[in-house]
């Protein structure tokens, strides 16, 4: 593991077993890489136990409210507030 004897070992092993990190599809985590954007909404979502928010009366809504070549982009996002 790229991890071993790195400051954040600890850290990384802590958080593969409670899967909030998961690494690269290579298996390794290249620790000195900086996180990108994405990637701590994962874990941050991941740490909350977050799932995506589907709202029931959005179709109905979007449909009156927003211009037609925007309505899928809202409508098929799972939180309409992030985007």
């Amino acid at each position: 593991m790229d991890t071993t004897g790195h400051w954040a070992q600890y850290f990384i092993e802590s958080l593969t077993l409670d899967r909030i990190v998961q690494g690269y599809p290579d298996g390794r985590f290249y620790p000195d890489i900086a996180v990108t954007p994405g990637q701590f909404a994962a874990m941050t979502q991941r740490s909350f136990q977050e799932s995506p928010i589907r709202y029931a009366d959005l179709q109905s809504f979007v449909s009156k409210a927003a211009p037609t070549p925007c309505r899928s982009c809202v409508v098929n996002s799972p939180n309409p507030c992030q985007g």
